[in-house]
């Protein structure tokens, strides 16, 4: 079980006229929310949800292009030294609650510290810890899909079923980036992968043509769930942009 530095409190029932997902980052004393931090702040929370809006958080229980999250109130000042986020979110893992722990701590060791983390949602219990449990993919799936992950570099290789104009993939770019924000902010830690060990970086970025897209990343110290939420997200592309026929991680 991993140790928070910083008291986390979940709610099952979000407060009436917000999001159904609900966040709230409570710094401690002496930390100034000047308007810089708070946009710092925003960062990870903004490309989580541009992430949820590709499927990103449905993990193995929803079908990825039925699921979404999106963004209704981002970095409100909540009471004295708080920021809160609000969501509305739609067919998510419950492990969503778990990656945005993660990132709670990464912002807690790099870039301000936190008192604690108030998480209002259905996706937890009252009084309940937030499960260790990050989304996985969602099976079957739509294309083949080759999973060789054996260094800290790693590539990810999409092909699409026919030559197209590449400007038609042009809007996965966002959702790629997202993703990546989302990993460098610690959001696929896990007990393999301790919030002050994970990091990754970009090695090449991506590249999208008329046959496929691809990347490569380089010092990847995240878990395995973090490909399998990109994996989810390949196939909103699949349905939404282009057919795709085979995708290689390794």
């Amino acid at each position: 079980m991993l140790s928070r530095p910083f008291a986390t409190y979940c709610q099952s029932a979000p407060l009436s006229g917000g999001g159904n997902l609900q966040v709230v980052l409570q710094f401690k004393t002496g930390v100034e929310l000047t308007e810089d931090l708070v946009m710092r702040l925003d960062r990870p929370f903004r490309a989580l949800a541009k992430m949820g809006q590709w499927g990103g958080m449905a993990g193995d229980s929803y079908a990825p292009q039925q699921s979404t999250i999106v963004l209704v109130a981002d970095g409100t000042r909540h009471g004295i030294g708080g920021v809160r986020w609000e969501f509305e979110v739609t067919r998510v893992h419950s492990g969503t609650a778990f990656v945005i722990q993660n990132v709670a701590h990464y912002l807690h060791l790099n870039v301000a510290p936190l008192e604690s983390l108030v998480l209002r949602s259905q996706l937890l219990s009252d009084g309940a810890p937030v499960r260790e449990e990050l989304p996985e993919d969602y099976e079957p799936h739509p294309f083949i899909v080759n999973y060789e992950r054996e260094s800290t570099q790693v590539s990810v290789d999409v092909d699409f079923s026919d030559r197209q104009d590449p400007v038609a993939a042009e809007p996965f770019r966002e959702a790629w980036d997202a993703w990546y924000e989302v990993a460098a902010h610690g959001g696929f830690s896990s007990e393999d992968y301790a919030p002050e060990e994970t990091k990754i970086f970009v090695e090449e970025e991506l590249q999208v043509t008329s046959t496929g897209i691809g990347g490569v990343f380089d010092d990847v110290v995240i878990d395995d769930a973090g490909f399998y939420c990109l994996i989810n997200m390949l196939e909103v592309l699949h349905h939404r942009l282009t057919p795709i026929t085979e995708v290689t991680i390794e």
